[in-house]
């Protein structure tokens, strides 16, 4: 079916700039069609909840529509004749990347809203270019298949590297929270079971990728250094680590570690983070997501010269967010002996610089939030979404 959307492009994309839009039927998808995570994830769960609005998931994954079948929702391949139907006449169309989520051809002409899967520290889009072929790439997807309706921004802080990574006016930020960090507070039993968690302190350990999955050498030696550290302060109870899924594939080969767990792809790294105590991460935006758990945060960077040299440059320096940052394993290990001194901290004590503090816990879904403030700007697809929660 795939090989019929390319052949049938110019007609889907003239079909989508003339057909009429069902305001009521949203779509969804995430990372290129081949995953069921992120806020995208959360919106839909939320949205098939409501009366009011059609939700459908469009996958290019045939085990993703078994389970979103199996759990009793709508979910169709992104190229199939019913997946390009319902995607032509969508209201509303929900990626976390870029319209690769979904059929790109049926983004052209729709109104494509962008939830990103992140709050950016490392640069993105078009702050991101490192030539002219990439950028004039940009540029023309931004003004065909990635032309959004808005942008998802949850705080002052970002919406600045929002606008100039999507190349739009300020007017298309809308202040919303992140829908993903719903994931903190569901299947937390579900997921102690499945890892073996009792009563034991758990630590996750989530590296961001090297160059979009090519070379993974630098978190392999940082994990190493990770094992090694927490073997030698004598730790007792859980550190997992999870891979971006750019790596993800590239596990085979890794080694056997002491003091550290992989958690692999099929379970969703937020409900994991819902049971962990302490998070550790390098230059990944999910700090500023779990920063609202008020739990310890812990930044460790082995390759930050050679990571803003050969893969991306950064928004935000690691000293210019994080309040313990170690740079080697010592350093890494000084931080580890100290957890109980930092934990005692408590309340709302928080683990980044002033300024990039999250939100506390919410009296409701962020999704919940969302999409009522979606739906009450259906008539006109115009919505102001606040965060004042």
């Amino acid at each position: 079916m795939r090989v019929f959307s390319y052949i049938l492009f110019p007609i889907i994309i003239l079909i989508g700039l003339i057909i009429k839009k069902n305001e009521k039927k949203w779509c969804f998808g995430s990372w290129f069609g081949l995953s069921y995570t992120d806020n995208t994830k959360y919106l839909f769960l939320e949205a098939v909840k409501r009366k009011d609005v059609r939700a459908i998931w469009i996958t290019k994954s045939k085990e993703i529509v078994k389970e979103i079948r199996g759990d009793g929702h709508e979910c169709y391949m992104a190229y199939s004749v019913r997946g390009i139907a319902h995607q032509l006449t969508s209201g509303l169309l929900f990626c976390t990347v870029n319209s690769r989520d979904l059929n790109v051809f049926c983004c052209v002409g729709g109104r494509l809203v962008q939830t990103w899967h992140g709050l950016p520290m490392k640069k993105i889009g078009f702050d991101a270019c490192k030539d002219r072929a990439y950028l004039y790439k940009n540029l023309l997807r931004s003004k065909t298949i990635d032309s959004y309706k808005f942008i998802f921004s949850p705080s002052s802080n970002f919406d600045g590297i929002f606008g100039s990574a999507f190349g739009v006016k300020k007017e298309m930020i809308k202040r919303a929270p992140m829908a993903r960090c719903d994931g903190f507070f569901v299947n937390s039993g579900k997921i102690k079971d499945e890892l073996g968690i009792v009563d034991d302190k758990v630590i996750l350990y989530l590296p961001t990728h090297r160059d979009e999955g090519k070379t993974i050498s630098e978190v392999k030696r940082a994990l190493i250094a990770l094992d090694e550290a927490l073997t030698s302060c004598g730790f007792e109870g859980h550190c997992f680590y999870k891979l971006h899924p750019y790596d993800d594939p590239l596990i085979n080969g890794f080694p056997e570690f002491r003091s550290v767990e992989y958690v692999g792809s099929n379970i969703d790294t937020y409900n994991i983070l819902g049971v962990t105590d302490i998070l550790i991460s390098d230059y990944s935006s999910v700090i500023f997501d779990f920063e609202c758990t008020k739990k310890p945060i812990i930044g460790f960077g082995l390759d930050l010269e050679n990571y803003v040299k050969r893969n991306r440059d950064l928004y935000f320096k690691p000293n210019q967010v994080y309040k313990f940052f170690a740079s080697s394993m010592l350093e890494l290990k000084v931080l580890l002996k100290d957890l109980d001194k930092m934990k005692k901290a408590g309340g709302d004590y928080s683990y980044l610089i002033d300024g990039f503090s999250g939100d506390k816990a919410r009296k409701e879904s962020n999704s919940k939030m969302i999409i009522d403030d979606l739906l009450k700007g259906l008539s006109s697809v115009d919505v102001n979404i606040s965060n004042d929660a």
